[in-house]
């Protein structure tokens, strides 16, 4: 495979970007939500997320650091109808009872309050009246939620423990990874998990997304697809596990190697070699050698 030329004038592109040819530079995560490549459990979890608002109710959704909930939570957000949905957006979860009521309110644009009680108020009554007031149903997504402590989570249930529990004012979509998962398994939060309606747990690529990923990127830049070989794509999925951060950071990573070096099509060879300087990356067990 010989990479195009490319063409005089073009002296805007990165000197990547002028060794492949590309037209930007892939495998960032700078993409548009509404232009993400969607693996099959990304697209079950957008369709559930959607079926979801119909019951409404809390939504959990669960998943390994890096394997796209945040991109697919904005993707979400971006598809909602902005004459039926008024959503909000929340990722900063480490924070005390206190912080999180100030935030709630910074984020409704309520006025802070010196005393919890009276910012909880506000919030709920905020909650409780906005479909009726503006005609929109509010959508709370809280993003990064690992961290939540006991106190917050509580509070969070007060929240939808609307009327005596006899309405859903709001829908909440709460994020996390496995640790997440492992606090609200807690006897504790029993009355909290009986109020969850919807759950999805999004999985890693499987072989066949990370062959489409990598063509999608490809595509996406105008690049040759020819510039992973299978070999590549199989080792850049066996290495990351089928999570998009890494692919994203092998993939890179590779490219930056390959353009030092002159090497116009990257196959395993290149990325096991990558591997040896490259202090984030590991090969799989299957691949060290003695193994």
């Amino acid at each position: 495979m010989r990479v195009k030329k490319v063409e005089a004038g073009s002296s805007e592109r990165t000197r990547l970007q002028s060794f492949f040819a590309f037209s930007k530079i892939p495998f960032t995560k700078y993409v548009w939500s509404s232009k993400m490549f969607q693996a099959k459990s990304q697209q079950e979890l957008l369709q559930g997320l959607h079926y979801s608002l119909e019951v409404r109710g809390i939504s959990l959704v669960i998943g390994s650091p890096g394997v796209g909930k945040s991109i697919t939570l904005r993707k979400f957000k971006d598809e909602l109808s902005p004459q039926k949905y008024q959503p909000y957006y929340m990722w900063n979860t480490r924070i005390s009872p206190v912080g999180f009521m100030r935030t709630l309110c910074r984020c409704f644009q309520l006025p802070l309050a010196a005393y919890i009680a009276d910012m909880f108020d506000s919030v709920n009554v905020f909650l409780g009246s906005l479909e009726e007031t503006i005609g929109k149903y509010p959508v709370l997504i809280f993003d990064e939620c690992d961290n939540l402590s006991r106190e917050v989570l509580e509070y969070i249930r007060l929240l939808m423990n609307y009327q005596m529990d006899s309405e859903e004012k709001f829908s909440l979509i709460m994020c996390g990874t496995d640790k997440l998962q492992n606090l609200l398994r807690e006897h504790a939060h029993t009355a909290f998990r009986q109020r969850i309606t919807y759950c999805h747990k999004l999985r890693p690529f499987s072989f066949d997304d990370a062959r489409a990923y990598v063509n999608y990127h490809m595509a996406r830049v105008d690049g040759a697809p020819e510039v992973f070989t299978d070999g590549a794509v199989n080792l850049m999925f066996q290495m990351s596990r089928g999570l998009p951060r890494v692919m994203n950071q092998v993939a890179i990573q590779s490219l930056i190697h390959a353009a030092i070096h002159r090497i116009e099509r990257i196959d395993e060879n290149l990325i096991r070699r990558n591997v040896d300087i490259n202090l984030l990356i590991e090969l799989p067990d299957e691949e060290k050698p003695g193994q």
